[in-house]
């Protein structure tokens, strides 16, 4: 039975849904080691539901809001002595932000660069790793999250609200072993 009778959200109705992971990560060689992930999610609404006594709200086959199809990670780090480079990728297909699928949200793609340096005492340490971060390189705008309305009632007339993904930032850290 391909229904796994997802409730999503509270009282809009059953859901239905399948979907696939893979991962893999591995040395490519002495000095570089892959990281790759894909997931592939299909989930819509198995029915209509009844916005009030007389009423119905079309939603049956619709995409469940938030919910991209298509997600992907890939990092490749390389290895230089103390120093580890790791440039990333992470890709997020379209998605929708309501129940009636008219509200789509673009696809992005983020970039990313992790840059760390191993020193075997610092401050009286065992061990030290500084590390630079620095995640949405190209400070592209998208949106990250999606609050739609979760009951039928105020799924018709009550607005989606949408968080604007997080900026370029760099970020330092040092992590200190004694």
């Amino acid at each position: 039975d391909s229904n796994y009778g997802v409730n999503y959200p509270a009282n809009i109705g059953e859901a239905f849904g399948y979907g696939a992971e893979f991962a893999a990560s591995g040395p490519l060689s002495e000095n570089f080691e892959l990281l790759f992930s894909a997931s592939y999610n299909k989930y819509s609404f198995s029915e209509n539901f009844q916005s009030s006594p007389d009423t119905s709200t079309d939603i049956k086959g619709n995409q469940l809001p938030d919910a991209p199809e298509l997600m992907i990670k890939s990092a490749l780090s390389y290895y230089l002595d103390r120093w580890t480079f790791t440039p990333s990728a992470r890709y997020t297909s379209s998605r929708y932000g309501d129940v009636a699928n008219t509200q789509k949200i673009d696809a992005f793609t983020l970039l990313d660069l992790d840059v760390s340096y191993r020193a075997d005492s610092f401050l009286g340490s065992n061990n030290a790793l500084f590390r630079l971060t620095a995640t949405n390189l190209t400070n592209e705008k998208y949106i990250s999250t999606i609050l739609s309305a979760d009951n039928a009632l105020a799924a018709d007339g009550t607005a989606s609200t949408y968080q604007t993904g997080a900026p370029f930032g760099a970020y330092l850290s040092l992590n200190l072993k004694y």
